[in-house]
């Protein structure tokens, strides 16, 4: 009864939300929608992994992915509510078509891409460079009994040698598709820039090496995406031609592809099926990560979780001190172990389950309420200056939110950064002080 009543209120939430919330038009990729969107993801899973797998362990997850749903959305619909007007008089596509970026910053986004470049050619030469994963990711060692995954373990949990993995990331996977995003705003022919092609290249490469496929697909979605919103600002969308319609649609199938390989090479589906049935397994694979593997996951390792929990922020701060440099274990990695697998793997609570294990069903009320409120005001502020490190870090983040299941992902998927650009974009743009100075004199 407790969960029919949680459903309800949650449907009627949505509805509420969905009829006060302002038009893409207006903000396009709107970030409270995306943050909603993930945690509506796990507690459809929850519910699902509920319906399959029911229990008294299945229920309290259930409840609690269906509180956290209740309590974000009643942030986004007060922040709505309250902030709405902001939004009235806005016009997405006019406030970010035609940007004009000085070339101080011009400059400095060519710069993030080859300074970041050089970061990932230095990371695949550190990581060829280590004979115990050099040998792993050998040909001849990925056709026999080892795979992508042992290699990307040992990178990961450095286990055979620190990489600096996190730190790689931030300039991998982060700075450089806010740079090439907000290169495609400022520069017409983009896709004739030598540094935005060895930006791509080299992150592409890193990525690959990395063996994940999650960094992957954010890096396509958020450039597709980003593509879509600068034709548009070009007035090309009426008039482009049948040929070119296709070239969104061949990236689509090049990113789905990529991700098959990448399954395969990892070890999560048997490479010795048919091409069908190499699909169909490749299809189920994807459905899981999206919907189901976190509550699945989350239930496996529920007992562990549950009996360390309420932290009171310990597992927050524990979880930021992997920030540091070092080689550590985190509770990701003891709840892989719990659920069979190696002390090198990760198995991140989903943002309902992480925020109970930190404050208990307390937080559980208040915080995706706070959440939801704050990045309501992050999206207020991204609209508020017409600049293209703006518009990339609004995109970025619209495609990330879903995935940020607690205050370290936020940090670890790019959330630091992007604060970190947008005060350096308002620096950039701000009337210098020098040049206040002489014309107060």
């Amino acid at each position: 009864m407790t969960l029919l009543l949680l459903i309800g209120s949650v449907l009627v939430l949505i509805w509420c939300y969905l009829s006060i919330k302002p038009a893409m038009r207006q903000v396009g990729p709107f970030l409270p929608d995306s943050y909603l969107f993930g945690i509506g993801l796990y507690t459809v899973g929850a519910i699902l992994v509920f319906l399959t797998h029911p229990g008294p362990d299945s229920i309290e997850i259930a409840a609690i992915s269906l509180v956290a749903m209740t309590s974000a959305l009643l942030g986004a619909v007060l922040f709505v509510f309250m902030c709405g007007s902001f939004y009235k008089p806005v016009d997405f596509h006019r406030q970010f078509s035609g940007t004009d970026s000085g070339q101080i910053e011009q400059f400095s986004i060519k710069a993030m891409l080859l300074l970041s470049g050089i970061v990932c050619i230095a990371f695949v030469y550190a990581v060829f460079s280590n004979s115990i994963i050099g040998a792993l990711l050998s040909i001849a060692s990925l056709a026999g009994d080892s795979t992508l995954l042992d290699a990307r373990k040992a990178i990961t949990a450095g286990s055979a040698g620190y990489l600096a993995p996190g730190y790689v990331k931030q300039f991998r996977d982060i700075i450089i598709p806010i740079a090439i995003m907000a290169t495609m705003v400022i520069t017409p022919g983009f896709r004739r820039s030598p540094v935005v092609w060895f930006g791509f290249g080299t992150a592409i490469i890193a990525m690959l090496v990395s063996g994940q496929r999650l960094v992957f697909v954010i890096f396509f979605v958020a450039l597709l995406l980003a593509s879509y919103y600068t034709s548009q600002f070009a007035g090309r969308r009426r008039r482009v031609d049948a040929g070119r319609r296709r070239v969104p649609w061949l990236a689509i199938v090049l990113l789905l592809v990529a991700y098959g390989l990448l399954t395969v090479l990892l070890g999560r589906v048997n490479p010795d099926l048919s091409p069908f049935g190499l699909i169909a397994e490749i299809s189920v694979n994807l459905f899981d990560r999206i919907l189901l593997a976190a509550p699945q996951e989350n239930l496996l390792t529920f007992e562990v979780w549950q009996n360390i929990g309420p932290t009171y922020g310990e597992s927050w701060l524990a979880d930021l001190g992997g920030i540091l440099p070092g080689v550590r274990e985190s509770l990701s990695n003891i709840l892989h172990s719990a659920t069979g697998g190696s002390i090198h793997g990760n198995s991140p609570l989903g943002l309902p389950a992480d925020v109970w294990l930190a404050w208990g069903w307390a937080g559980l009320i208040l915080i995706p309420f706070l959440y939801a409120f704050a990045i309501g005001l992050l999206d207020m502020l991204l609209l508020a200056n017409r600049s293209a490190i703006f518009f990339a870090v609004k995109i970025y983040l619209f495609v990330i939110l879903p995935i940020c299941y607690s205050p370290y992902l936020f940090i670890l998927y790019g959330g630091a950064v992007a604060l970190i650009l947008i005060t350096f974009s308002e620096i950039l743009r701000s009337k210098p002080w020098w040049r206040a100075s002489a014309a107060e004199v």
